[in-house]
C-alpha cells in the first residue's frame, strides 16, 4: 500500500508471486521491489488505493509452495473492488501436473469471487517467456490453457501476460527477471505534480 494512504479504503489488490521483484546484477544480486512504485503510480493516476500481498515461490497448490495464493489472499479485506493474482507458473513449471493444481486453481477461485467484486488473472507466461526448450515448451503452454480454463470458467477472466513479457530478459533458469525489464517510467499525471520518472 502506498505510503501515507494506510488509512484509506483499500480499492483493490495485487497477490503476487517472486514476480514481485526484479533483479540488479550490477551490484551482484539486488532486488528491485518495484511494486511499491506501481502502487504509488496507481494512487497518483487513478486516486484508487491498492496493496499488494507479495511472496516469492507462491502457488495455487499446497504440494507446490511453502505459500499458496489462498494464504496471501486471506491478507486482503472483504469487499475490495479488484483482485489481480499474478502467477508466472510455480504450480506448472515441473513435470509433475495432476488433478491437485486443478482443484486448487478452483478452489481458489471461489474464494477469490466471494472476497472481491471483480477479479482479473494474469497466470503462467509462456514457453517462450520463460525461454523454455522445444520438448518442454508445448507441455508448458498445455498446462497453461488447462489452468486459464479453470479462471475462465469460474468466471474469473484471464490473460497469460506472454504478450506483455515478450522482451524478458531472465537472469536464471528458474525465471528470476532482470531489472532492465522495469518499464516503470512514465509522464506526470494529474495527481502528481512532482515531475516526471520513475512512479
Amino acid at each position: 500500500m502506498p505510503e501515507g494512504m494506510q488509512r484509506q479504503p483499500v480499492y483493490g489488490a495485487f497477490l503476487i508471486d517472486s514476480f514481485s521483484y526484479m533483479v540488479d546484477q550490477s551490484v551482484g544480486w539486488r532486488e528491485d521491489c518495484y511494486v511499491a512504485r506501481l502502487l504509488r503510480r496507481i494512487w497518483d493516476v487513478t486516486g484508487k488505493v491498492f496493496m499488494a500481498v507479495c511472496k516469492g515461490g507462491a502457488a495455487f497448490s499446497s504440494d507446490r509452495a511453502c505459500v499458496t495464493y489462498a494464504q496471501l489472499l486471506a491478507w486482503v479485506p472483504e469487499g475490495v473492488e479488484l483482485i489481480v493474482p499474478v502467477s508466472m507458473g510455480n504450480d506448472i513449471y515441473k513435470d509433475e501436473y495432476d488433478d491437485e493444481v486443478e482443484k486448487s486453481v478452483f478452489d481458489f477461485c471461489t474464494q477469490l469471487r466471494a472476497k472481491a467484486k471483480n477479479s482479473f488473472a494474469v497466470f503462467g507466461g509462456s514457453a517462450a517467456t520463460w525461454h523454455y526448450g522445444e520438448l518442454d515448451g508445448p507441455v508448458y503452454d498445455s498446462k497453461v490453457r488447462r489452468c486459464r480454463a479453470i479462471f475462465d470458467a469460474c468466471g474469473v477472466r484471464s490473460v497469460t501476460g506472454a504478450e506483455e513479457l515478450a522482451a524478458l530478459i531472465l537472469v536464471d533458469r528458474i525465471g528470476h527477471v532482470d531489472v532492465r525489464c522495469c518499464l516503470l517510467y512514465t509522464s506526470p499525471s494529474p495527481r502528481d505534480q512532482r515531475g516526471s520518472g520513475l512512479a
